[in-house]
C-alpha cells in the first residue's frame, strides 16, 4: 500500500480577516420571471429595514455603479441573461457545484469591481429559494440577515442572542447596525450585558456610555490583569470604548502565547529615558500602538480565523486566508499520484483545516492514504497522526515510537477533488497553542 506521510512540525497560524463596511441604505435585487418568487420573499424582508428595487437581468447595467449592495438571484445557467452575469462572478468550482451537486445551493459574496454583490444560487429553483435559509457560518442570521448588514455569509459575525436586538435598532438606523456588526462592537465578550444595550441603540448613545464601558471592560480586565490596566491608564486619551474592549478581551479570550506577548509588552513598551538624548513619552507606547490597531479594527479578539473552509475538495475558499505553507520539491515520489507539491495548514477556534496540493489530480483509489504526524509538546516526537482514507479520518495515537490507538473520527471531514481537504477538530490534538 502506497502512503502520503508529511511530517509537519508549525505553528498554527491565527489569522485576522478583512470585513467590509458599507453605510449604504439600498439594496438591488437582479432576478428573472422564474426566481420572481424568491426575490419577493428577500425583498419582503429587506423592505422593512432599507430601500429595495427589483430589477430585470437586462438592466443590471444600469445599476452596477449605483451606489447600493446588488443581489443576483440564480445559477449559472439561468434564464433571461441571469446566468451569464452570474457565471462572471462567482469561481468556476462553484458552477460546477450548482450544476452537478442536486441539493447544492449558496450564498456567496465578493466584490465585483468595488461593488459589493451576493449571489443566491441553488442547482434548481426550490434550491436556489432554500438558499435564502442558508446559515453556513452558525451565527445569529441566515443570508437574508447577512445580506441586509452586508457581512460575509461565510464569516462568524454575531452570537445568536444578539439577533433581535441588532433588528429592533436596525429599523432606525441601518447604517450604525452594520457598523457594530462589522466592528465587532459589544460582541467580544459574547454576552450582550445591560451596559452594552444601552449603548448599542445608536451612535448617540453609544458615545454618551463611553466611560462606563471603559470601566466596565477594564473592570473585567482587572480581575485577571492589574498591572496591564494599570499600564492602559497611563495612555493619553485611552478612553476609547471599542479598542478598550478589542484590547480587554484579545487578553480574556486569548491563548498562551497572547498572554505572553502582553508580559513582554510590559515589561518593555515603556521608554527608559536613560537610554536617549531627548524627551520620551512616560507611558507603554507599544499598548498605545495596540491601542491605535484596535480603534482602526485592525485586529479581532485573539486575531484568530473566523471564516470557516468548507471541505468540498476545492481551494478557492483558500485564497480568503493566510494559511501556514509547506512546500515540497516535484519529483521526487515514486508517482505523481504521491507527490506533494505544498501543504496548508490553517485553524479557526475549534478545527485544523489541511490540503494537500498533489502533482496532479488527487487519486481516490483505496489504495492511497494522505497522512500527517503532530508534534504537539514540542520534543521532536510524533505524539498524533492523522490518515485520511477511502473517505474516512483515523486517529493514531503514539506510545513513544510504537503506535498503540487508532480510531475513526466521526465528526472529522475529508473530501478529493482538486486538491485533498481535511478538517481535523483540535480536540483531538488536546486544543494546542502550536504544534
Amino acid at each position: 500500500m502506497k502512503k502520503i506521510i508529511a511530517s509537519i512540525v508549525v505553528f498554527i497560524l491565527l489569522v485576522n480577516i478583512p470585513i467590509v463596511s458599507s453605510d449604504s441604505v439600498n439594496i438591488y435585487i437582479i432576478h428573472n420571471d422564474a426566481d420572481a418568487e424568491t426575490a419577493k420573499e428577500l425583498a419582503e424582508f429587506l423592505e422593512l429595514y432599507v430601500n429595495v428595487e427589483e430589477v430585470s437581468a437586462d438592466k443590471y447595467l444600469r445599476v452596477i455603479n449605483k451606489e447600493g449592495i446588488k443581489v443576483i438571484i440564480g445559477g449559472p445557467d439561468a434564464y433571461d441573461g441571469i446566468g451569464k452575469i452570474v457565471e462572471e462572478i462567482i469561481p468556476a468550482p462553484l458552477s460546477e457545484k450548482l450544476r452537478k451537486e442536486y441539493y447544492a445551493n449558496i450564498c456567496y459574496k465578493t466584490d465585483f469591481y468595488g461593488q459589493d454583490v451576493y449571489i443566491i444560487a441553488g442547482h434548481e429553483r426550490e434550491q436556489t429559494k432554500e438558499a435564502l435559509k442558508l446559515n453556513p457560518d452558525n451565527d445569529a442570521f441566515d443570508s437574508k440577515g447577512e445580506i441586509l448588514l452586508n457581512t460575509d455569509p461565510n464569516m462568524y459575525e454575531i452570537p445568536s442572542q444578539y439577533k433581535g436586538f441588532i433588528l429592533d435598532f436596525a429599523q432606525d438606523n441601518i447604517a450604525w447596525a452594520r457598523e457594530v456588526v462589522q466592528k465587532h462592537i459589544g460582541f467580544e465578550d459574547n454576552k450582550l450585558t445591560s451596559i452594552e444595550k444601552n449603548a448599542l441603540k445608536s451612535p448617540e448613545d453609544y458615545k454618551k456610555n463611553n466611560d462606563s464601558l471603559v470601566g466596565y471592560y477594564l473592570d473585567e480586565l482587572d480581575k485577571k490583569y492589574s498591572d496591564l490596566v494599570k499600564e492602559i491608564k497611563k495612555i493619553p486619551e485611552y478612553k476609547n470604548s471599542e479598542s478598550i474592549e478589542d484590547i480587554t478581551y484579545l487578553f480574556l479570550n486569548g491563548n498562551a502565547e497572547v498572554k505572553e506577548a502582553f508580559d513582554l509588552m510590559l515589561k518593555g513598551g515603556t521608554p527608559d529615558p536613560n537610554d536617549f538624548d531627548y524627551p520620551v513619552p512616560q507611558y507603554n507606547t507599544e499598548l498605545q500602538v495596540l491601542k491605535w490597531l484596535a480603534e482602526q479594527n485592525e485586529f479581532r479578539k485573539e486575531n484568530e480565523i473566523i471564516e470557516p473552509i468548507t471541505i468540498d475538495g476545492y481551494d478557492n475558499d483558500w485564497k480568503n486566508t493566510a494559511p501556514l505553507i509547506v512546500t515540497d520539491p516535484e519529483g521526487d515520489a515514486l508517482s505523481k499520484n504521491t507527490d506533494i507539491k505544498e501543504l496548508r495548514f490553517v485553524r479557526d477556534n475549534s478545527n485544523l483545516y489541511i490540503s494537500f496540493e498533489i502533482a496532479t489530480t488527487p487519486s481516490t483509489s483505496e489504495n492511497i492514504d494522505y497522512y500527517v504526524k503532530f508534534d504537539i509538546n514540542g520534543d521532536g516526537k510524533r505524539d498524533y497522526g492523522i490518515d485520511a482514507y477511502h473517505g474516512k479520518v483515523y486517529l493514531d495515537k503514539y506510545a513513544g515510537s510504537n503506535k498503540f490507538e487508532q480510531k475513526v473520527l466521526s465528526d472529522a471531514e475529508v473530501k478529493i477533488r482538486n486538491i485533498v481537504e481535511i478538517k481535523l477538530p483540535l480536540k483531538y490534538l488536546e486544543n494546542p497553542t502550536s504544534i
